[in-house]
């Protein structure tokens, strides 16, 4: 076992930027094609990305769907918040959709017509995803923790936020004061509330496609293929790991296991009601016509690559 050296990994986001919490939360537009305007030049898409649930991949789409004057992307440091509030009301006005790994907090500083959108992912499947991922990113300020620590420990001994239930963590609005090891029922039930009262819509990362097809009903956007963004090319399965460190982190994200079923069951409400057959039938001609497949992927490249050299 190694020592607690890590401490909260979490920047200090949002500290003294919302003193108040509402008894209640504001309804979100999560309003159904032809009920309240669903077109992606009406109300503001939020994407808040939980780490580890494809959010990379659902951004590239999104870059190559907007103008990038369109676009906004928030980061977990106050400077971000500080620079999202300066910018002039002519300037929020233009934007169509702000991204980026925030929690549900951000809503109080955001258009009150704002269309939350965000992507579950099982929870033991996250955190060996997670665990992973930093053992690999030479830039991560955790990545030497990582390499000398086993899954087992990364996930109970190095007092890290994001594997103590993580996405009810964000999707909740919970404050950063909340320390590793005390999540609440109380938390699990704003998670709850949000997923089922103010967000458009809570994608499910095993069901991409399914996901895309909905977005892109909800919000006109168009149906592109697309490419796996930040995904591992070697890592353990599941399978592979013992069957005690599945349980230790089912243990550290029990409120996880619980808010990803029932996103689970909401998200197949939302297929119930919604007809996607043409968005995914046209979804799979792109990928096995390759002239359109590459087509696709030669545009979110090249946006990508423009984005990059201007540095945004």
């Amino acid at each position: 076992m190694m020592n607690k050296t890590a401490g909260n990994s979490q920047a200090a986001f949002y500290v003294d930027l919302f003193p108040g919490r509402e008894t209640m939360l504001p309804a979100a537009n999560n309003s159904l094609p032809g009920t309240s305007g669903s077109s992606k030049s009406a109300d503001p898409v939020v994407f808040i990305h939980i780490p580890k649930t494809g959010g990379m991949t659902l951004y590239s789409m999104i870059r190559d769907i907007y103008k990038h004057s369109e676009l906004h992307k928030i980061n977990p440091a106050m400077e971000s918040i500080e620079k999202y509030k300066h910018l002039s009301q002519s300037r929020k006005d233009m934007l169509r959709v702000i991204y980026g790994h925030m929690d549900y907090r951000i809503h109080e500083l955001l258009p009150p017509n704002s269309r939350y959108v965000t992507l579950m992912r099982n929870p033991v499947e996250r955190v060996i995803s997670h665990y992973h991922y930093v053992r690999r990113t030479a830039n991560d300020p955790l990545q030497e923790l990582a390499m000398r620590s086993s899954l087992d420990d990364w996930v109970a001994q190095c007092n890290l936020n994001e594997m103590d239930n993580g996405q009810t963590r964000r999707l909740s609005g919970s404050p950063d004061s909340v320390r590793f090891g005390e999540c609440s029922a109380e938390m699990l039930e704003w998670a709850r509330h949000n997923v089922q009262q103010n967000f458009a819509l809570v994608g499910i990362t095993e069901r991409f496609d399914e996901t895309y097809g909905l977005m892109s009903k909800m919000f006109d956007w168009p149906i592109k293929s697309y490419l796996p963004k930040n995904v591992a090319q070697q890592r353990s399965s599941i399978k592979e790991i013992p069957v005690r460190t599945i349980r230790l982190i089912e243990k550290f994200n029990t409120l996880d296991m619980e808010l990803y079923e029932y996103a689970t069951r909401l998200f197949a409400e939302r297929l119930g009601q919604t007809d996607i057959e043409n968005e995914i039938r046209l979804l799979k001609e792109k990928r096995e016509n390759p002239f359109m497949l590459w087509g696709d992927a030669a545009s979110q490249y090249a946006k990508e690559k423009l984005r990059k050299w201007l540095k945004v």
